[in-house]
Protein backbone atom coordinates (compact mmCIF):
# COMPACT_ATOMS: atom_id res chain seq x y z
CA UNK A 1 0.00 0.00 0.00
CA UNK A 2 1.48 3.33 -1.03
CA UNK A 3 1.74 6.08 1.54
CA UNK A 4 0.57 9.51 0.46
CA UNK A 5 2.39 12.58 1.61
CA UNK A 6 0.91 14.87 4.25
CA UNK A 7 0.81 17.69 1.69
CA UNK A 8 -1.20 15.54 -0.71
CA UNK A 9 -3.74 14.64 1.99
CA UNK A 10 -4.01 18.29 3.04
CA UNK A 11 -4.72 19.38 -0.54
CA UNK A 12 -7.30 16.62 -0.88
CA UNK A 13 -9.08 17.70 2.32
CA UNK A 14 -9.10 21.32 1.18
CA UNK A 15 -10.45 20.24 -2.21
CA UNK A 16 -13.37 18.21 -0.81
CA UNK A 17 -14.21 20.75 1.90
CA UNK A 18 -14.16 23.48 -0.74
CA UNK A 19 -16.47 21.48 -3.01
CA UNK A 20 -18.90 20.95 -0.12
CA UNK A 21 -18.87 24.69 0.61
CA UNK A 22 -19.39 25.39 -3.10
CA UNK A 23 -22.39 23.04 -3.07
CA UNK A 24 -23.88 24.95 -0.12
CA UNK A 25 -23.30 28.26 -1.89
CA UNK A 26 -24.86 26.92 -5.09
CA UNK A 27 -27.93 25.72 -3.17
CA UNK A 28 -28.27 29.08 -1.43
CA UNK A 29 -27.93 31.07 -4.65
CA UNK A 30 -30.23 28.73 -6.55
CA UNK A 31 -32.99 28.75 -3.96
CA UNK A 32 -32.55 32.25 -2.55
CA UNK A 33 -35.29 33.92 -4.61
CA UNK A 34 -37.87 31.23 -3.93
CA UNK A 35 -36.98 30.10 -0.42
CA UNK A 36 -34.17 31.62 1.65
CA UNK A 37 -34.76 35.36 1.03
CA UNK A 38 -38.07 35.16 -0.79
CA UNK A 39 -39.47 38.08 1.19
CA UNK A 40 -37.10 40.42 -0.63
CA UNK A 41 -38.45 39.36 -4.03
CA UNK A 42 -42.18 39.24 -3.37
CA UNK A 43 -42.42 35.52 -3.97
CA UNK A 44 -45.81 33.94 -3.12
CA UNK A 45 -46.25 32.10 0.18
CA UNK A 46 -45.18 28.47 0.33
CA UNK A 47 -47.17 25.53 1.65
CA UNK A 48 -46.09 23.79 4.84
CA UNK A 49 -44.84 20.80 2.85
CA UNK A 50 -42.57 23.07 0.81
CA UNK A 51 -41.19 24.52 4.05
CA UNK A 52 -40.67 21.03 5.44
CA UNK A 53 -38.86 19.97 2.28
CA UNK A 54 -36.76 23.16 2.32
CA UNK A 55 -35.81 22.65 5.97
CA UNK A 56 -34.88 18.99 5.49
CA UNK A 57 -32.85 19.73 2.35
CA UNK A 58 -31.10 22.67 4.02
CA UNK A 59 -30.18 20.51 7.02
CA UNK A 60 -28.90 17.78 4.71
CA UNK A 61 -26.63 20.27 2.92
CA UNK A 62 -25.39 21.72 6.23
CA UNK A 63 -24.66 18.25 7.61
CA UNK A 64 -22.83 17.36 4.39
CA UNK A 65 -20.60 20.43 4.77
CA UNK A 66 -20.07 19.65 8.47
CA UNK A 67 -19.22 16.02 7.75
CA UNK A 68 -16.75 16.98 5.04
CA UNK A 69 -15.10 19.53 7.31
CA UNK A 70 -14.90 17.08 10.23
CA UNK A 71 -13.34 14.37 8.09
CA UNK A 72 -10.55 16.78 7.21
CA UNK A 73 -9.57 17.16 10.87
CA UNK A 74 -6.77 14.98 12.27
CA UNK A 75 -9.27 12.95 14.34
CA UNK A 76 -11.38 12.30 11.24
CA UNK A 77 -8.35 11.13 9.30
CA UNK A 78 -7.50 8.65 12.06
CA UNK A 79 -11.05 7.26 12.02
CA UNK A 80 -10.97 6.86 8.26
CA UNK A 81 -7.58 5.14 8.33
CA UNK A 82 -8.78 2.72 11.04
CA UNK A 83 -11.98 1.72 9.26
CA UNK A 84 -12.38 -0.74 6.44
CA UNK A 85 -15.28 1.22 4.95
CA UNK A 86 -17.91 -1.40 5.78
CA UNK A 87 -19.19 0.22 8.95
CA UNK A 88 -18.36 -2.92 10.92
CA UNK A 89 -16.17 -2.83 13.97
CA UNK A 90 -12.80 -4.53 14.01
CA UNK A 91 -12.39 -7.61 16.23
CA UNK A 92 -10.33 -5.54 18.68
CA UNK A 93 -13.15 -2.98 19.03
CA UNK A 94 -15.84 -5.66 19.35
CA UNK A 95 -14.47 -6.93 22.63
CA UNK A 96 -15.19 -3.63 24.42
Amino acid sequence: MATRSVNSRYREHIFYTGLAALLALTVFVGFSRTYYVKGLFGTPRLSWIAHLYGAVFTLWVLFFVLQTALVSTPAGSVCIAASDGSGRRSPAESSH
